[in-house]
């Protein structure tokens, strides 16, 4: 470049008006100046020339410096561009001025460079700036620095290559008009640009340094090939308008970025983060961001949304004990969503799409958390909270594709809203929450899993599992409060869980599509819901199902109970499809339930040893039959027992019923083992009976109605005891050395036979025992002041004994005969005797062949006929009646009533004994004699033995 030096003489500066008086020298010095500036460059200075117009001027370099002015109207200047071979730079320092301010248009076309340094000013208005760089030297530049300013109004400012603002009090104002930059776009080391209602466009964006600053106002910024860059505590805050990034976004160290009513467009990654100055900040509200890849925030950084529609193409990480907060709009990305490491993220009224999972978790900062109020949150795949961390949701409706897990010590809360998973939900080791209704269900197949010490509660709304319902181990708790419950499958409470359903009046079920099982010490309590399950199985030591005021139905098979496992019910109903199985160790305790069993019951023993089965109040209604046996119990007060077959209490049981009834539609059986009955009344039906045997005991007190077919004690040992009680039944069979027992009872036996054989013993202590047919006694019958009616015949066979203590009645129907070889053990004591000739079975007469002393014998009606020897204290004919000795000898020892006429031996040989205490015992040898008598005195006689005392 040529060179002109300018020679002032004098030590003062020479003004503009002195120049022009001091004659032709000055004039020709100016003429030499301004050509040698065509030639080589124009300086603006005070102490030179200036102000000066550019418009027009072509120059390899203008240069306007201390507080020169420079103006363009509206011409077109064009300093360093080509053709001028020389590449100069238009400069503006040291307090110079391009006044370029004017309403009218002026075209500023520069070379390599537009330098603003140290307080240089360019002021623009409707004008168009150019720096396009040189072929020679390469792309251009706009550098505004030191303190610097650019203030522009709806101009055009066109760069081919960069635009730099740096420095402190360094300031860029353009307004309107439009910025272009084909290079980056640099603010930096504290400086200030504004942007208002322009589009601009650069190869890339870095705002860099504390205080550095860009800021746009209705207008748009687009970068072409790379990204958009903040750092080390710059800002960047727009209103209104777009920002597109070619690349990325990124907000660094310390910076931060606030736009309002923006829609920002990155073309792959945006990034909020740290660095040595410590967490950055991205604030939007309202407007759109979409993001071509992911986006994260991370590094005690934050970013907040408000009413903007966010969509990434990638995933949306939050880390590093990052912040994240979004009002209104919309979330949604292609990808995932996490949050880690320490981070939060706190939705209100935000649509939450993701493309593929969704993850909550710890890391080295620590647990995270996420919290979202209302508006949805859909996932495209699974979604876990975990590591310590939480999440909660109020009003949300969440929906995933796949399962949703809260575990290692993490926390789910949701009040409102509903969550439906593809896969399972799983709460492990972990807690949830849910409140307010919250709909759960998964999807088909999928199960619900609350295991590993998990605590999970639940208020109103409905948990819909398409599988099972699995609760399992130690410490895991589920609470659930007018909750629906439907599941597809098993309900399987295990391994010391404890499973808790209660329902306040909001008409809540448990709706079990597979088994309800409660195994490993777990423990289930339902209460006021109506529980339906394919089936019911009950498990190991301290396993418990309990049931208040609910009612427990099985739709397609048994209530099973096994290995120490306990049932307890108050009020409501129990129904099992198929059988009722109380097994090896189990207990079931049931208050005022209606139990209706489709097949049969057992109550049983096992490994562990004995069942019980205990019942307070309400019904108990079996389908088949049922057996209590092998050292177990069943114990039931005021319950109505009704079975479809037989009751059977065996091996060492023991069934105990205080009031209510006992209807069974076969035998009720008591073997080997112990059944107490107060108070009820026991029927068995069609053909069956009671049968006792085997050492078995029954105990029957108070009963108003014992009714049977036939009532069997068989075997030794064998006890059974009517107590004050009624007993109806056809025939009655004690057998085989057992004993059978009545206690102020009523007997009434209506068919053909009662036996008592084998040894065995029946007793009679003040009560009635009516037999409708025949008493057959080849045993022992023993007791205290009974009453006993016979029907047809009550025979004494040679193994049988009668013997009775206090004052007894039989009356005999038809006749009374006993074994010679029994005779001997037949003990009457005060016994009456009435033969009633009711009626003559076998066609052979009335037959008394009794062998023992009689205290009374009445004859009612009837012609008896003697087949042994008989004593008796008191005869008493009826007017009707008579005695055929056949050959045998009667004695009365101390009354008669009757005629002597009644008495006749139709066989020859028989005796007539009357014994009377004064004069002396009349003996009558050949009954023929007595006509001789008179009957007066006959009569009159035995009026005085009677009144005897």
């Amino acid at each position: 470049m040529e060179e002109i030096t300018v020679i002032i003489l004098g030590t003062r500066r020479i003004s503009r008006r002195n120049v022009f008086q001091s004659g032709l020298v000055f004039v020709f010095i100016a003429f030499l100046l301004k050509n040698a500036a065509l030639q080589a460059g124009t300086v603006i200075d005070p102490g030179g020339i200036s102000p000066l117009a550019l418009d027009g001027l072509n120059d390899n370099f203008v240069t306007i410096q201390n507080g020169g002015i420079g103006n363009l109207t509206n011409g077109t200047a064009n300093i360093g561009v080509e053709p001028l071979t020389a590449a100069g730079n238009l400069t503006i320092r040291s307090g110079g001025l391009l006044d370029a301010s004017n309403i009218s248009t002026g075209t500023l076309n520069v070379g390599p460079a537009l330098v603003l340094e140290n307080n240089g000013q360019m002021k623009l208005n409707a004008d168009i700036v150019q720096v396009q760089g040189r072929s020679d030297t390469g792309p251009g530049s706009l550098d505004v620095s030191g303190g610097s300013s650019v203030d522009s109004n709806a101009s055009s400012i066109a760069v081919n290559g960069s635009v730099k603002i740096r420095d402190v009090g360094t300031r860029f104002s353009h307004t309107g008009g439009s910025l272009t930059a084909s290079g980056q776009l640099r603010v930096t080391g504290g400086a200030d640009a504004s942007l208002n209602q322009l589009d601009v466009t650069a190869e890339s964006v870095t705002l860099e340094h504390p205080g550095s600053r860009l800021s746009i106002t209705d207008g748009a910024l687009t970068t072409t090939g790379n990204r958009v860059y903040l750092t080390d505590n710059a800002a960047y805050t727009q209103a209104s308008g777009t920002l597109n990034s070619f690349s990325s976004l990124e907000v660094r160290d310390g910076s931060t970025a606030g736009l309002t009513d923006v829609d920002v467009t990155v073309g792959q990654n945006m990034t909020v983060t740290d660095g040595a100055s410590g967490g950055s900040g991205y604030v939007q509200t309202g407007g759109s961001l979409s993001v071509g890849t992911g986006w994260d925030v991370y590094g005690g950084s934050a970013m907040t949304l408000t009413g903007v529609a966010l969509d990434s193409g990638d995933t949306g990480v939050i880390h590093n004990n990052a912040t994240f907060e979004q009002s209104g709009g919309s979330l949604h990305s292609f990808s995932s969503l996490e949050v880690r490491d320490g981070s939060t993220a706190g939705l209100t009224d935000v649509d939450v799409t993701l493309g593929q999972n969704m993850t909550v978790t710890d890391g080295a900062s620590g647990a995270s958390g996420y919290v979202q109020s209302g508006g949805s949150l859909s996932i495209g795949t699974g979604w876990d909270v975990y590591g310590g961390s939480a999440m909660t949701l109020t009003g949300v409706v969440l929906d995933s594709s796949d399962a949703g897990v809260i575990h290692n010590n993490a926390t789910f809360q949701q009040s409102g809203g509903s969550i439906t998973t593809g896969g399972r939900f799983e709460v492990n080791d972990s807690t949830a929450l849910l409140a307010s209704g919250v709909n759960l269900s998964t999807g088909t197949g999928w199960g619900i899993h609350l295991v590993n010490g998990a605590d999970f509660d639940q208020t109103g709304g409905n948990l819909i599992s398409g599988a099972k319902l699995e609760v399992k181990g130690a410490a895991t708790t589920t609470d659930l409060i007018d909750t629906n419950v439907i599941l597809a499958s098993d309900l399987q409470v295990t391994d010391g869980a404890a499973y808790t359903q209660s329902n306040t009046g909001a008409g809540t079920s448990l709706n079990v599509g597979g088994q309800l099982r409660v195994t490993g010490g777990a423990d289930a309590s339902l209460s006021q819901l109506d529980v339906t399950a394919e089936s019911v199985t009950l498990e190991n030591p301290g396993s418990r199902l309990s049931i208040v005021d609910g009612a427990l139905t099985t739709t397609g098979n048994r209530v099973y109970l096994t290995d120490n496992a306990a049932y307890t019910q108050a009020s409501g109903s129990l129904n099992s499809f198929s059988s009722l199985e109380v097994r090896d160790g189990s207990t079931a305790e049931l208050t005022d339930v209606d139990v209706t069993v489709g097949q049969n019951m057992t109550v049983t023993d096992g490994a562990s040893g004995g069942s019980d089965y205990v019942q307070s109040g309400g019904s108990l209604s079996i389908g088949t039959g049922w057996d209590v046996y092998g050292g177990s119990a069943m114990t039931l007060t005021g319950v109505v027992l009704d079975s479809g077959d037989a009751g059977v209490i065996h091996n060492n049981a023991t069934f105990q019923q205080s009031g209510g009834s006992i209807t069974t539609g076969g035998r009720f059986e008591v073997n080997a083992s112990n059944a107490t009955l107060t108070g009820v009344d026991l029927a068995t039906q069609n053909s069956s009976g009671v049968i006792v045997n085997s050492g078995g005991s029954l105990d029957i007190t108070a009963s108003s109605q014992v009714q049977t077919k036939a009532f069997i004690a068989d075997g030794s040992g064998t006890r059974a005891l009517i107590h004050q009680s009624t007993l109806t039944a056809e025939t009655l069979d004690i057998l085989n050395d057992a004993l059978w027992s009545e206690v102020d009872a009523i007997i009434n036996i209506t068919g053909n036979t009662t036996t008592v054989s084998g040894g065995s013993t029946m007793i009679l202590d003040g009560g009635t025992f009516n037999e409708a047919g025949d008493l057959i006694l080849d045993g022992s019958l023993t007791g205290t002041h009974p009453i006993l009616n016979i029907g047809s015949d009550l025979i004494v066979g040679a193994a049988g004994s009668i013997g009775f203590t206090g004052a007894a009645s039989i009356s005999v129907g038809d006749d009374f005969l006993v074994d010679q070889l029994a005779s001997g053990l037949i003990n009457l004591g005060s016994t009456t005797l009435t033969m009633q000739g009711l009626a003559d079975d076998e066609s052979n007469g009335f037959l008394l062949g009794l062998g023992a002393v009689l205290d009374t014998l009445i004859l009612d009606g009837i012609d008896l006929i003697l087949t042994q020897n008989l004593d008796v204290a008191t005869l008493i004919l009826d007017v009707v009646s008579q005695v055929d000795l056949n050959g045998f000898m009667l004695t009365v020892s101390s009354g008669f009533s009757g005629d002597i006429a009644q008495i006749i031996d139709t066989t020859g040989g028989g005796a007539f004994v009357m014994k009377v205490p004064a004069p002396a015992p009349l003996l009558l040898i050949a009954a023929g004699l007595l006509p001789l008598l008179l009957r007066r005195e006959r009569l009159a006689r035995a009026e005085r033995d009677l009144q005897r005392p």
